[in-house]
């Protein structure tokens, strides 16, 4: 399923935890709801190695989905190209294997 109209924005996030004591990103994404978004959107998180943390998934009134996922930040990935990667994986689709 691709998603048009996305948004996605990722932040650094330090938890304050010993236990959880590996750097975070919370990463929120904006798009247009419809069956399968969800889906789509932790697909495209799996696809980029990202571990969900925790989540919090709204729809607005309008139609809109506004979620937001703490992932622990991977070592190999810096949040600009994880934006543009995670971007393309909900435009285009994540990859089939």
């Amino acid at each position: 399923m691709q998603m048009s109209d996305v948004s996605v924005d990722i932040m650094s996030f330090e938890p304050a935890s010993v236990v959880a004591s590996r750097p975070q990103w919370v990463i929120r994404v904006e798009a247009a709801d419809a069956p399968g978004v969800l889906s789509n959107i932790v697909a495209s998180l799996f696809t980029l190695g990202l571990d969900v943390v925790s989540a919090e998934v709204k729809t607005s009134l309008d139609g809109r989905v506004n979620n937001q996922f703490q992932v622990i930040r991977p070592d190999h990935l810096d949040a600009t190209t994880a934006t543009e990667q995670l971007r393309a994986c909900l435009t285009e689709g994540p990859p089939r294997h």
